[in-house]
């Protein structure tokens, strides 16, 4: 069985060598806490239970971790378990990470208030404030500008982004293509400090290196590490303290737009989120404090509706019961039915007994014990309608990349159970070829190095293909019988590669003749 931890370590390898050098990052910190919890000897997935990950969680806390560190680790590992169980290298246990927590919580205020926007906002005296701190000042003034830019992708905005004053990039973290029109003041601040450099594609003068690269990664996280500890320094100038960091300009863009009555699913749209539960993670901490901002009046409308409506739901109930009633004594409906319609009725009347009682609180003015209470009733409210959002989400089928469909196996109108296949689907982008190589030419094929090879079908030759991946298991297929020989079978090895130059015709199935002069 797949051992976990060489596993987990290939993966985040994969992830590097694929230039995801920030996932690879999060990977290899969970496989270190994996380590420092387990020991560093490895161990196989069926190890992997419920009371296992929940004495990881445990240790987690204890060692200080905040519940979204926890959380990122765990979705992580999940990450990887699931890799595993797809490979066919893991069994599949439903519900394993049921019990640990995996969710994003929202307890601090990122977001900055009216007041603190205003400080930031204003003109720097030139006795006080450096020209780093200036620069700084305007960048995040900008990412706000700019509908709350991750400095992720400030960074690595390209010149070619921006068409006359509608800057057009890809968000790095979800892959959603985004546009934004430009201010006038947003399109001074890009002039200000647009890269001069002919030769440099991006946009600002913040990476130097060819994107993709590890050199280009090492500078981002130089140029975010400089850029939170101006912010730091323009915090304290300011007053504002710890308040200020590359997240605040995109929560408190996103907090603005919520008071200025959006709808959370526009932002989240504007914002480029995955789903619109992670744009309710930025608003959370504002939520509560905007229901106690409400005026009163609307406050007074809002639950007369609701008594409203529950006396007509309670008029409803009684005329249906008195019928059903009728029908009983006639031996027409059965008792149980009578019985069904009886509790309806029951739930009805406490409704409307709890809608008036509501209504009558509002009139008279809540104490605070009973807004915190009303309040808690908010959150469980809202826990339920999250819950039945998220059973919404998970019945639908959401394929997890782009491609196109080669096999539908159930028939129209067959029942699919839970954990069935449903479809295969072709990943076209993701173009690569498999190599089945004896085990003695192993040698010749190493982690990144490059191989020619020719594909008949689109009449191309010395194509150079990048090997990464390397099974570090042989299969079982012989190229020699021992009856035959008089020696021993060889197995070989899967191998994968990329072509170094996107083919565009390139498809699944094809053949690829390797040229063997190029791997020796």
């Amino acid at each position: 069985m797949l051992k976990v931890v060489a596993f987990m370590r290939q993966v985040a390898n994969g992830l590097q060598m694929g230039g995801n050098f920030g996932t690879a990052h999060v990977y290899r910190s969970s496989l270190n806490a994996i380590i420092v919890y387990c020991g560093k000897g490895d161990f196989t997935f069926d190890k992997v239970t419920p009371g296992w990950l929940k004495g990881f969680e445990i240790h987690l806390r204890s060692r200080g971790c905040s519940w979204n560190t926890v959380s990122t680790y765990l979705r992580t590992f999940r990450a990887v378990y699931n890799r595993a169980v797809d490979l066919r290298k893991a069994p599949y246990v439903p519900n394993l990470f049921h019990s640990v927590y995996t969710g994003t919580r929202a307890d601090r205020k990122r977001a900055l208030c009216e007041e603190d926007i205003k400080k930031v906002f204003a003109k720097l005296h030139s006795s006080v404030a450096t020209p780093a701190l200036r620069c700084t000042q305007e960048l995040f003034t900008l990412m706000f500008l700019l509908r709350g830019l991750p400095f992720v992708d400030l960074a690595y905005l390209r010149k070619s982004d921006l068409h006359d004053n509608v800057i057009t990039y890809r968000r790095r973290k979800t892959g959603r293509t985004l546009s934004v029109t430009l201010t006038p003041e947003a399109m001074l601040l890009v002039k200000k400090y647009m890269n001069c450099d002919p030769s440099s594609p991006y946009l600002f003068s913040l990476l130097k290196s060819r994107e993709g690269t590890k050199e280009a990664y090492r500078e981002y996280q130089l140029a975010l590490r400089t850029f939170n500890r101006q912010l730091m320094l323009l915090g304290e100038l300011l007053g504002l303290g710890d308040k200020l960091s590359s997240y605040t300009a995109r929560h408190t863009w996103a907090t603005t737009a919520y008071y200025c009555e959006i709808h959370p699913g526009i932002i989240s749209e504007a914002m480029g989120h995955s789903s619109i539960t992670v744009t309710e993670t930025y608003l959370k901490p504002f939520q509560n404090k905007k229901i106690d901002d409400g005026t009163r009046k609307q406050i007074v409308q809002s639950v007369l509706q609701l008594w409203n409506k529950s006396r007509s739901d309670l008029q409803l109930a009684k005329t249906t019961y008195d019928r059903i009633q009728a029908l009983y004594k006639d031996s027409v409906v059965t008792s149980q039915r009578r019985d069904e319609v009886k509790a309806l009725y029951d739930a009805a009347v406490a409704n409307e007994r709890a809608a008036y009682q509501q209504y009558q609180l509002v009139l008279d003015g809540a104490q605070q014990e009973d807004k915190e209470s009303a309040r808690s009733l908010v959150d469980a409210a809202r826990g339920t309608v999250n819950e039945v959002e998220a059973l919404l989400q998970d019945a639908r089928l959401v394929a997890p990349e782009s491609g196109q469909i080669a096999t539908i196996y159930p028939k129209r109108g067959e029942l699919v159970g839970a954990g069935m296949p449903i479809m295969s689907l072709v990943v076209l982008d993701d173009s690569y070829v498999v190599l089945n190589v004896r085990e003695d030419l192993m040698p010749h094929f190493k982690m990144g190095d490059t191989f020619l090879g020719d594909v008949p079908a689109l009449a191309a030759k010395n194509i150079e293909f990048k090997i990464y991946y390397i099974s570090p298991l042989g299969s079982y297929a012989t190229w020699k019988s021992t009856k035959q020989t008089g020696s021993y079978d060889m197995k070989t090895f899967e191998i994968h590669a990329r072509p170094v130059q996107r083919m565009e015709d390139l498809r699944p199935g094809m053949s690829v003749l390797v040229n063997m002069n190029s791997v020796k």
